[in-house]
């Protein structure tokens, strides 16, 4: 869970879990699951968002670049660990935890 912020003295919570985003897609029938195998080995994805994908994040460190120099931001961030999140959390283990990512 992550505090966006307070409305009216109400707290404003994100959820962040991607397993429920798995299922919808279908994800979790094919990642990592013969004989399909996929999980984003050898493949890399460009994001393009507000800002930069956090390339310290633990659920993307050593697979992500800032390839223009932009800021990290949340949502980025956030795009990029839903697409590919190594499964350091369970709960947050990405579409293709193996990819890498270009962050624009």
């Amino acid at each position: 869970y992550q505090l966006r912020s307070l409305e009216n003295g109400v707290p404003m919570v994100d959820i962040e879990n991607n397993v429920n985003a798995a299922i919808s897609t279908a994800a979790n029938l094919i990642r990592n699951t013969a004989p399909y195998q996929v999980n984003g080995t050898n493949v890399t994805v460009g994001i393009w968002d507000g800002g930069g994908v956090r390339v310290t994040h633990q659920e993307l460190t050593g697979r992500a670049t800032i390839m223009d120099g932009a800021v990290a931001d949340d949502h980025a961030t956030h795009v990029g660990g839903t697409i590919a999140a190594s499964g350091a959390t369970a709960l947050a283990l990405g579409m293709a935890p193996r990819v890498r990512i270009d962050s624009y």
